[in-house]
């Protein structure tokens, strides 16, 4: 619960304040580009992205060429609708196979015309999304989340029935491949076929399942499209963040920001909700450099805000408890998640958990008063559930000793957060991430992506844009 130890508002505040600038700094590099995945999106919200399991705008920039896509690639799809008179996935199917066709034959399709053609298709689309609630859980009962990753569409979808009649949310994983049912991943993430079932399966659970949100998509890399795919979802959130991408995919950061913001803007206009991924950061460094997650997750929550002003629109994945020769560390784990719990008290908060931990964790997740645990398909959900029951009275009732080992190690970790946020200010965010090779940013040196991210021409155009804006 909040206010059980004696955390310096000041320094807090403090914080908050360097983690506004770094924020600031980081937008506007990502306002002034532009990545293939993110035209890839616009596509999609089109209706133009078509059902191949590899993205169509790859195609496209190698007709283009980079000093055309500087423009942005709906203006282009515009043109291509109005001089031939095509549906926009035909105008982009003739734009990967043509490029723009015979010299001169866009001269006389004025580019106001064209913008006005791509406004129409995606407004359709704009006025098809499902309206949504603030999407917080409701508070009082201590949930379960499953983590579903079979990679197979009809299995996911049993899965998926399970986890809903047993459990609050279904996290959904599809590893890799394409299924014949249709959904095409990413490393990791998915996207939806024009047809596939569980966008018409997802609709009739919503109705019987009342109103909180039921289902988190995993970002993989094509993620701002998968973004544009769950906010066509009802009580849909999307699991993704740019650290993660960064640390875990050994992307490009440039890249990694430019999609997050674009997401976060889609995020402010949908009320579609971001659960981070926190527990990956950690991963390889685990309690050694938690204050450089913590750090990180102020500068999100603050980048959040600039667009949705609400800190509670963000949803938090706290990593699982870790063990010392098979012995669980209770103590720091206690510390680490009440510190959270004590930044972000707004804040919907998870604990992640893998099979051998499962137990403590839920018992952790429900004395500090988090909204429950995500466990694996294999955890016995019942008894998680049972278990943090049986735990979460107790989060009303356990208070932390001002002097203590569990407050020293709190106070630790705020400390050398603030001292990292402050090095990340005045080193610049993009400078650290790049040269530094050591605890949350270290990284290979051979990142991906970088290839894929374009500079935007003042004169860029895009629909997705003007309705963020708007």
């Amino acid at each position: 619960m909040f206010g059980r130890l004696a955390v310096n508002r000041d320094q807090v505040d403090e914080c908050r304040n360097k983690a506004r600038l770094i924020a600031e700094h980081i937008r506007k590099i990502a306002e002034h580009h532009t990545t293939l995945s993110v035209e890839q999106a616009t596509l999609r919200a089109l209706g133009a992205a078509g059902n191949s399991p590899q993205p169509i705008i790859h195609a496209i920039a190698k007709k283009l060429g980079p000093q055309s896509l500087k423009l942005g690639v709906a203006g282009w799809l515009g043109r291509i609708m109005v001089a031939h008179k095509l549906s926009p996935e035909k105008a982009a199917q003739f734009l990967a196979h043509h490029g723009l066709g015979k010299p001169d034959s866009l001269k006389d399709v004025p580019w106001s015309q064209a913008q006005r053609v791509v406004r129409e298709s995606f407004d359709k689309w704009s006025r098809s999304l499902p309206k949504r609630s603030n999407g917080r859980m409701r508070n009082g009962q201590f949930r379960v989340a499953v983590q579903v990753e079979t990679g197979d569409a009809q299995k996911d979808l049993a899965q998926l029935y399970s986890a809903w009649k047993e459990s609050d949310l279904a996290v959904v994983q599809v590893p890799y491949g394409l299924s014949a049912d249709g959904i095409a991943s990413q490393r990791g993430g998915f996207i939806f076929k024009k047809g596939y079932p569980l966008q018409k399966q997802m609709r009739r659970a919503v109705a019987k399942n009342g109103s909180d949100e039921k289902l988190v998509c995993w970002a993989g890399a094509m993620a701002p499209e998968t973004a544009v795919v769950a906010a066509e979802i009802p009580r849909t959130r999307m699991r993704v963040d740019p650290i993660s991408r960064i640390h875990q995919e050994k992307m490009d950061p440039r890249k990694a920001v430019i999609e997050y913001n674009m997401i976060l803007r889609l995020s402010a206009r949908t009320g579609l909700r971001l659960h981070n991924n926190l527990q990956a950061w950690t991963s390889s460094a685990y309690e050694t450099h938690f204050y450089q997650a913590i750090a990180m997750q102020i500068v999100l929550e603050q980048w959040l805000m600039y667009y949705r002003g609400e800190p509670e629109a963000q949803v938090i994945v706290l990593p699982e408890i870790a063990s010392q020769n098979g012995v669980p560390d209770l103590v720091s784990a206690l510390a680490r998640n009440q510190l959270c719990r004590e930044i972000f008290p707004q804040s919907e908060m998870w604990q992640h958990t893998d099979a051998p931990s499962a137990a403590w964790d839920s018992g952790v997740a429900a004395v500090i008063g988090q909204s429950g645990v995500m466990v694996p398909q294999t955890v016995d959900r019942k008894s998680i559930a049972a278990l943090g029951a049986v735990f979460k009275p107790l989060a009303y009732e356990c208070q932390f000793s001002d002097h203590g080992q569990l407050s020293r190690l709190m106070h630790t970790l705020l400390d050398r957060s603030m001292k990292e946020l402050l090095r990340l200010y005045r080193n610049t965010w993009s400078k650290v991430v790049q040269q530094d090779h050591s605890g949350l940013f270290a990284m290979s040196k051979f990142t991906h992506g970088s290839d894929t991210v374009i500079e935007k021409d003042r004169r860029y155009w895009n629909p997705m844009e003007e309705w963020f804006g708007g």
